[in-house]
């Protein structure tokens, strides 16, 4: 994805970020720019002919965006991979560094701007591995139209059609019980999340008595912290009240639902309510709520 890694001058210019953005682009790749424009209009025509792509308008490049979105597989045959063909070019290597500075000043400069909103969400997508299809649907909340009339944005559009091809093509994940999932993991060590809880309501941690707000902050920093391995397990003195287990369960499942909700604001924009089911799987997949007893 490092294509999309370079940038444009500062704002206050009348010029379209966009524009400008990818004549700075275009510019590093020597001897005059040609190179990019050849390899985008050969691509283009690639995926057209193969029926991959309606048309040159930004509507289609939008519907094909839309498509990766709804989990249809693109079948890249004949066009192949843009990304290799593009890290093939020659490019000078100063002026890409002069870009990505240039890029770092717009976006510090103009948070609000679609292109710095486009480039945050982006961002964090990729560092965070998500799927194109789950990629594609988050983009489409910032980019209407009107963006794909602009290079830079069918860019993207590409850089996923690679990302879905080397996807598996059939992905399954086989759902679990608690208990099945409690014997994969007991064993694990620091992934364990062990709370004491004694018939005065009292819960206890690593020898150490702590109180709702805190066993809370304890509960998040090991979610963030071991994601999709986290499990914890409540001993019980003898006398407890399974109402009182009930209670102490729910405030770990509260502190883990924060964690999603904070993961679904910075990589998709939305609450964790707002989520599709896809992506709703994604983070429950990633911060599981398995609380057991040992």
């Amino acid at each position: 994805m490092f294509f999309l890694s370079i940038a444009l001058p500062a704002a206050g210019q009348s010029i379209p970020p966009e524009e400008t953005f990818f004549s700075c682009l275009r510019e590093t790749f020597v001897p005059d720019g040609s190179p990019l424009d050849s390899l985008m209009r050969t691509y283009e025509s690639e995926l057209i002919g193969e029926g991959i792509l309606e048309g040159p308008e930004a509507l289609d490049f939008r519907g094909l965006l839309q498509r990766i979105a709804s989990g249809q597989r693109i079948d890249t045959g004949d066009p192949g991979s843009f990304n290799a063909r593009l890290r093939s070019l020659p490019r000078d290597s100063t002026a890409w560094r002069r870009c990505q500075l240039e890029l770092e000043r717009f976006r510090s400069g103009n948070p609000d701007a679609v292109l710095t909103r486009f480039m945050d969400r982006r961002d964090i997508l990729v560092t965070e591995g998500i799927s194109a299809e789950l990629q594609a649907s988050s983009l489409l909340d910032i980019l209407g139209e009107s963006e794909f009339n602009w290079p830079f944005y069918r860019l993207q559009t590409y850089y996923l059609i690679d990302l879905q091809a080397r996807a598996p093509v059939n992905p399954e994940v086989l759902a679990e019980s608690v208990s099945e999932q409690a014997a994969r993991y007991a064993n694990r060590g620091a992934n364990v999340f062990r709370v004491y809880l004694n018939e005065r309501s009292q819960t206890i941690v690593s020898d150490r008595l702590v109180d709702e707000a805190g066993l809370s902050e304890l509960v998040y920093r090991h979610a963030r912290e071991f994601g999709p391995e986290a499990l914890y397990i409540i001993d019980l003195e003898l006398d407890v009240k399974y109402r009182q287990f009930i209670l102490l369960k729910n405030r770990i499942t509260l502190a883990v639902s924060e964690v999603r909700d904070q993961y679904a604001r910075r990589v998709f924009g939305k609450t964790f309510t707002e989520l599709s089911e896809a992506e709703s799987l994604l983070l429950s997949r990633r911060f599981p709520i398995r609380v057991v007893l040992p």
